[in-house]
Parts: C-alpha cells; structure tokens; sequence
C-alpha cells in the first residue's frame, strides 16, 4: 500500500478519538515529539488509526515507515519507535529491534498482533522497552506510550541530542 493511500485511510478513520485517554506532557518549549512507527504491511495499519490519531492529537508527530526499509541511522531522529509486527518469525523481530538498538537509545515499543509470552522472552531481552497487543484498549497503548516518552525527555542530557 502506498503511503499516500494510507494516509488518506487514516484520515478518514481520524473521526474515532479515544475516550480517557492519558495527556502526554513533554517540555515546555519543547520541539513536538516524533514517533516513527515501523510495520512490516502497511494495510494492518489502517486498524490501529485509533492510536495514530490519539497521537496526532496530542501534537506527536508520526511518521510511518516498512520496517524492512528502517536503518538504524533513521531511527536515530525519533523519540519514539513502534514496531508493529503481524506474522513475522520472532526470530526478525530480534534482528530488527537489534538493529536498531545498535545505533538508537530511543523506546521501542512492540504492538503486537498476537498476545504469546514468546513476544515477551523475544523482544524484552533484545532491547525492547515494552510489549503490547494491538488487542490492548487505546488507553493502555497511551499510557505505555506517555510513560515511554516522559522517560525519554527526562533523561540527563535531553535537548543536546
């Protein structure tokens, strides 16, 4: 799918706001977060506009790329790192968050589309920072999100990256 394509379905999902959802406060004067938010389909996305445009809402940049396609140079320019994985061997996600923690000390978090301890076992010890299911109500992916970055802007040293 092109990123145009889903930039218009998501668009059209931005209607659906998620009730309750956790205000994510960053730094005052602060340049707005950016979270890149890698999948290895970008169809399956169109599923979790939601989350998107929660984000979106709260004045967090989301930028989307193919996770095949991410270097970890790339990542490197985020606060924020989404992988969203659907069917892939845990055996890619390993590789993939280890690319990307070689160069990148941002979260990652891992959404996962099914709820298996073997997500966990895989992507903690790789150097993910958290793993969820995209069943997970909204407000959970939130929450996990704003306590991902209020730690990410509170670290010494934030702002001379």
């Amino acid at each position: 799918m092109h990123l145009e394509i889903l930039k218009i379905r998501l668009q059209a999902q931005s209607s659906v706001k998620a009730r309750n959802s956790p205000q994510i406060h960053k730094p005052k004067d602060a340049a707005p977060w950016r979270v890149l938010w890698l999948a290895s389909q970008l169809d399956g996305l169109v599923q979790m506009a939601t989350v998107h445009n929660a984000l979106l809402a709260q004045g967090i940049l989301v930028y989307f790329m193919e996770a095949r396609s991410a270097s970890s140079d790339a990542c490197r320019r985020f606060d924020l790192i989404i992988l969203h994985t659907t069917d892939e061997p845990h055996g890619e996600i390993e590789k993939a968050i280890r690319q990307i923690r070689a160069t990148c000390y941002a979260p990652i978090l891992i959404l996962a589309d099914n709820r298996a301890k073997g997500w966990l076992l895989t992507a903690l010890p790789a150097g993910a920072d958290a793993v969820l299911s995209t069943a997970s109500p909204i407000e959970v992916i939130l929450a996990r999100c704003a306590a991902l970055l209020w730690r990410w802007s509170n670290r010494p040293g934030f702002g001379s990256d």
